[in-house]
C-alpha cells in the first residue's frame, strides 16, 4: 500500500462526496509536498547577483568617486545617480553602469512624464515647453509623411484607375525642392 492509499483508509469518514474530498485533499497534499522539495534558491541566480552587485557596486563607487574629485558639482552631496542594468543580444548582463543624473534631467517614461505637466508637477518654462511642442509636431508630421509615402507606394502598385484625387499637400518640415527643412523649422502653409 503506497501513501495515498493509506491516507485513503486513514481518513474515516466514507461515502462518494468523502472519497472526492480525500482525493482533492491528497492532491492538494501533494502539490504543496513538490513546491516544498523545490531548491529555495537557484545557484545560479544567486551566483549571478553576486556578481552583478559587485560590478555595479564597483561602477558606483568610481562614479561617485570621479563626481566629488573632479570638483565640477557644486553640492556632490546632493548629487543623484542612476544605476542600470541590461542585457546583450545573446541574453548575457551587461556590466552595470552608473551615471549622474543632472539637477534638470528626470528619469521617467512618456506617459508619467504627460501626467507630471499635467498635474503640475513639474514646472517646465515657457521654452522647455515650446521646444516640446515643436519636437512633438515634427514628430507627428513625419509619420504622416511616411503614411503618405505608404499610401502613395501601394496606390502606385495598384492598376491603373480613373481618379480625381487631388494631389496630397507637401508636409510642413518638408522643403519645395522634397528635402527636409533642419529640425525646428517649419514652411508656413497658407490655402
Amino acid at each position: 500500500m503506497d501513501r495515498e492509499g493509506f491516507m485513503l483508509l486513514a481518513m474515516g469518514f466514507t461515502g462518494k462526496e468523502a472519497l472526492r474530498w480525500k482525493l482533492a485533499f491528497i492532491a492538494a497534499f501533494n502539490r504543496m509536498e513538490a513546491e516544498l522539495q523545490k531548491p529555495a534558491y537557484d545557484p545560479a541566480r544567486i551566483q549571478l547577483a553576486h556578481s552583478l552587485a559587485a560590478q555595479a557596486a564597483a561602477q558606483v563607487t568610481q562614479t561617485v568617486f570621479d563626481a566629488i574629485a573632479s570638483g565640477r558639482d557644486s553640492d556632490w552631496r546632493r548629487v543623484r545617480y542612476l544605476l542600470s542594468f541590461g542585457y546583450d543580444r545573446d541574453g548575457q548582463p551587461t556590466i552595470p553602469q552608473a551615471q549622474v543624473v543632472g539637477d534638470d534631467q528626470m528619469v521617467t517614461s512618456l506617459n508619467a512624464l504627460i501626467q507630471h505637466i499635467t498635474k503640475h508637477d513639474v514646472i517646465p518654462s515657457d521654452a522647455q515647453l515650446a521646444a516640446l511642442v515643436t519636437a512633438c509636431a515634427q514628430q507627428l508630421s513625419e509619420r504622416v509623411q511616411v503614411r503618405e509615402l505608404r499610401a502613395a507606394a501601394k496606390a502606385s502598385a495598384a492598376p491603373a484607375t480613373t481618379s480625381t484625387a487631388v494631389a496630397a499637400p507637401i508636409p510642413p518640415h518638408i522643403g519645395h525642392d522634397g528635402k527636409p527643412l533642419p529640425p525646428g523649422t517649419f514652411r508656413a502653409v497658407f490655402v
